[in-house]
């Protein structure tokens, strides 16, 4: 058994998997699925109330910001974390 960093592992965990189980998307149905995501974070982010796009806007980009804090952060961690395989 040797060590290997976390994120080189989930790559390649993820990589064997979409060998495994490839999905066949084209691309109507690409669009289709991005059209529902987008749908779906602006209901979660309005949390269901009408608002205006200058707020929905603002609730965006705080919402960016943070995830973008947190996936530095998960980044710095993921590159220091060794795991035995």
């Amino acid at each position: 058994m040797g060590k290997e960093h976390l994120w080189k592992r989930a790559v390649r965990r993820s990589i064997e998997s979409a060998r495994r189980h490839p999905r066949h998307c084209n691309f109507e149905q690409a669009c289709d699925l991005s059209a529902l995501a987008i749908d779906n974070l602006r209901r979660y982010l309005s949390a269901g109330d009408p608002i205006s796009e200058a707020e929905l806007d603002r609730r965006m980009s705080h919402y960016l910001a943070r995830r973008a804090e947190m996936e530095r952060r998960i980044a710095a961690t993921w590159r220091s974390v060794l795991v035995t395989i």
